[in-house]
């Protein structure tokens, strides 16, 4: 997993092959690895964007904030060729100011893992939100579950939870 080269893009997102590979690296830890948790932490910082070329020679806009539909965060040249200020151009709302930090964690080996990097404008309780569900949708995928989410930014965590909670009850046939 460390030594294998992953595309700027996947790192910036939350990204199936991110969530797979980390998986498969804690069942080479220890197979018994049925129980996940993540934490978010978000670093403030000054907002601007670059340009950067990535591994495959296409140039990406990096420093653009994730919305709360987990879009965004990296934009590939056709996306900023397709903007227009009719549209809703990129502005200065659209710069991200800080960066939420994403680990996952294991309960039987203790370890962690660092899954992505995502760039935000603040810490929303929706924004938390759906990088849980996507996560647990992932992980559940490979077989395993995703049983904790944690985070320091209090009001944004009832508001995660709410949310979570709705989207956790499950229906009329999956309820006991």
């Amino acid at each position: 997993y460390m030594g294998t080269p992953i595309p700027v893009e996947r790192c910036l997102t939350i990204d199936p092959f991110g969530v797979k590979a980390a998986v498969a690296l804690f069942y080479s830890i220890s197979p018994a690895s049925v129980l996940f948790a993540i934490t978010l932490d978000a670093v403030h910082g000054q907002g601007h964007t670059t340009t950067v070329t990535n591994e495959r020679g296409f140039p990406i806009l990096v420093g653009t904030s994730t919305r709360t539909d987990l879009t965004g965060g990296v934009l590939s040249y056709d996306d900023v060729q397709n903007m227009s200020l009719d549209e809703g151009a990129l502005n200065v709302d659209d710069i991200a100011k800080m960066l939420i930090t994403v680990k996952v964690h294991d309960f039987k080996s203790e370890t962690s893992i660092l899954l992505a990097v995502l760039p935000v404008t603040s810490e929303t309780g929706e924004g938390i939100a759906n990088i849980a569900l996507k996560i647990r949708q992932l992980m559940f995928e490979s077989g395993v579950f995703l049983i904790y989410v944690g985070t320091d930014c209090a009001l944004s965590c009832r508001t995660a939870f709410k949310i979570l909670k709705a989207n956790s009850a499950g229906t009329e046939a999956t309820r006991l």
